[in-house]
């Protein structure tokens, strides 16, 4: 198993929605720097604060944030479908378990 490539997926998202996610975590839970963060993530530092700025009037105003999904009853296929994507990356992380060694 490659671990860096796992890492890279965290670290160097290709999709806009998360790398706009992993970006915001590492500014609101990890407290990094907005300007470093913003040059690790290849976005400008007004990019990230205008990110930053939006995500604290949502959850100000009790709404959530773009990159959130809420599903409801009505929508039972999708979240069905959901579900069984659920399921099977589960089983796809048991079956690359990390070894202790950590490689």
């Amino acid at each position: 198993m490659n671990a860096l490539n796992y890492k890279d997926y965290f670290l160097q998202p290709a999709d806009g929605s998360h790398r706009r996610y992993e970006a915001l975590r590492c500014v609101v839970v990890e407290e990094q720097p907005m300007k470093e963060v913003a040059q690790r993530f290849e976005v400008s530092y007004g990019t990230l604060r205008n990110w930053v700025s939006e995500f604290c009037q949502l959850q100000d105003a009790g709404q959530s944030p773009p990159f959130s999904v809420h599903l409801c009853a009505d929508d039972l296929p999708l979240w069905n479908l959901v579900m069984k994507i659920q399921k099977s990356k589960l089983l796809m992380f048991e079956r690359c378990r990390w070894k202790q060694d950590g490689g």
